[in-house]
């Protein structure tokens, strides 16, 4: 067992217990007489029919709101394993983002909670002169939070180091991951700029995105002021064509398009005056080509003399890390998946998932090949884990990508709950996946959902939305009892606005009935 596991299995057991999860509800019971068990039983039977009761009225009280919908849901003991409550619970479903549930709990199973992506600077010399004769490579691991204050403190080790100057080029490795950087399905939606379709690389910055701000004039009939952030040679502002107005919506066109290697933006449109600044982030089409543009510039601000353009290639056998930064733990970076629902990061822990535990990944390594590593081999490790972990037969469902966005997903409200379970049941991945859910009426995609009723704070859960698709599943907690897992899927309702609020209250009121039930008011 190694070092993460012996001493998470030691935490995990602990966390676990103090919310109610694990061995501490497993316990042998002191014998109870026949009497009292059938009475106890039957109590049981009697509250489990009022939660059935409760939630057949909810459903029927949305009436044509979610007409045409269809409504799964599956509540289960997480100790125990038994089924509270079900309908149409074996029956596939889109589950949304629901899926980043899966992605964050085969991560921490497969990766360990203390998992950081580091990202380094290397060269084969610095001479006497603090000169790097030759190329400075820079290696990344995938990191998806990379920063631009992370290259600053990359090259303010390299200044520790005295490095002055740079002879060669800046060479960008990006053979941890292969060339592939549009996620599974993500080209469905082929036109979308913006930053939640960023492509992904094995060396990325600012998620993959560049932020267009528009400052509106002091007044009316004035251009607004445009400029791009991070500067750098691959993005060029082509035209601002920008006008401040008096009143009135704010509308901001952009305009993206690759010309070599450089990435054109033009924007036009109205801003009204005394608006404030506006920010408008949107996705680059080359992740490598941004970073090692972004780097060379800020090398050059910074003093260090760096002239030809950044170039991919791979790291030179004998070069040396000479500077280097690294992310935070896996147990925090997955909580940009549970509470904010970030695509990006999922699909970043997809590709490193194959990387590392992917078995042509590895066997690349070992023979000092570059990874390549590939969402399909992503894919095959997360299946492996569902069939070997959780026990889902194969082919009984669809998980094609680690964000759950556009036609990704097919699962049924068990196999989701069967998922909740084993994690709440595994203490190296229960408390860290507890921890990372958006908690309701708090934080998270649940900030404002459930915050003036008895289930705030007592619900964590993963919100999922499309455009026909509502979903949230997590568990309902109580004081000195097991949580219930739940799992509530809402697909095909109406394209209309009221549609999805009827949805978003109908699980919010199902929520209530799991904490009432929990806390014997049914």
């Amino acid at each position: 067992m190694g070092d993460w596991k012996q001493t998470y299995l030691l935490c995990g057991v602990l966390v676990a217990t103090s919310i109610g999860v694990g061995s501490a509800w497993s316990q042998p019971r002191t014998p109870q007489t026949a009497q009292s068990s059938r009475s106890s039983g039957s109590a049981a039977r009697a509250a489990r029919q009022a939660l059935a009761t409760r939630i057949e009225a909810l459903i029927a009280d949305t009436g044509p709101k979610l007409d045409g919908a269809r409504i799964g849901i599956y509540v289960a003991d997480s100790a125990t394993g038994q089924t509270v409550y079900q309908r149409d619970a074996a029956q596939p479903f889109s589950i949304a983002s629901v899926t980043k549930v899966i992605t964050m709990a085969a991560a921490v199973r497969e990766l360990g909670p203390d998992y950081r992506y580091q990202t380094a600077l290397l060269a084969e010399e610095i001479d006497a002169d603090g000169v790097i004769p030759g190329d400075l490579y820079l290696r990344s691991r995938g990191d998806p939070t990379l920063d631009a204050a992370d290259l600053d403190a990359l090259i303010s080790d390299l200044k520790r180091r005295g490095v002055t100057r740079i002879g060669g080029r800046l060479i960008i490795d990006g053979g941890e991951f292969d060339r592939a950087t549009s996620p599974p399905h993500f080209d469905e939606q082929p036109d979308e700029q913006a930053a939640f379709r960023a492509p992904v690389g094995a060396a990325n910055l600012e998620r993959n995105a560049f932020t267009v701000m528009v400052r509106a004039a002091p007044e009316p009939d004035q251009p607004a002021t445009v400029w791009l952030e991070p500067e750098s040679r691959y993005l060029v502002l082509d035209s601002a064509e920008v006008t401040t107005k008096p009143r009135g919506r704010d509308q901001v066109s952009i305009d993206n398009r690759r010309q070599g290697d450089r990435l054109r933006v033009s924007v036009s449109g109205e801003v009204r005056a005394g608006r404030g600044l506006m920010r408008l982030r949107q996705r680059v089409d080359d992740p490598l080509l941004y970073i090692g543009e972004t780097l060379r510039r800020r090398l050059r601000e910074s003093g260090l003399r760096i002239r030809k353009p950044a170039r991919l290639g791979a790291v030179a056998p004998d070069a040396e890390v000479i500077a280097q930064v690294d992310s935070e733990p896996l147990n925090v970076l997955i909580h940009a998946l549970g509470k904010r629902s970030d695509n990006f990061v999922a699909e970043v822990l997809l590709k490193t998932l194959a990387a590392e535990r992917g078995s042509r990944a590895q066997a690349a390594r070992a023979q000092g090949r570059p990874v390549e590593a590939s969402w399909a081999e992503g894919v095959d490790v997360v299946e492996g884990l569902l069939r070997a972990q959780v026990g889902l037969r194969a082919r009984s469902f669809r998980y094609s990508n680690g964000s759950g966005l556009f036609d990704a997903t097919a699962f049924t409200p068990a196999q989701v709950g069967a998922v909740l379970m084993w994690a709440a049941r595994d203490p190296y991945v229960g408390p860290e996946l507890m921890a990372a859910l958006a908690i309701a009426g708090t934080d998270g995609t649940l900030a404002r959902r459930l915050d003036e009723s008895p289930a705030r704070g007592r619900v964590r859960a993963k919100t999922g939305t499309l455009a026909q698709v509502s979903a949230l599943a997590g568990y309902a907690l109580a004081p000195a009892r097991p949580p219930l897992a739940f799992v509530i899927f809402i697909n095909d309702h109406p394209r209309r606005w009221r549609s999805r609020q009827a949805a978003r209250d109908l699980q919010d009121g199902v929520a209530e009935a799991l904490v009432a039930y929990l806390d014997g008011q049914l």
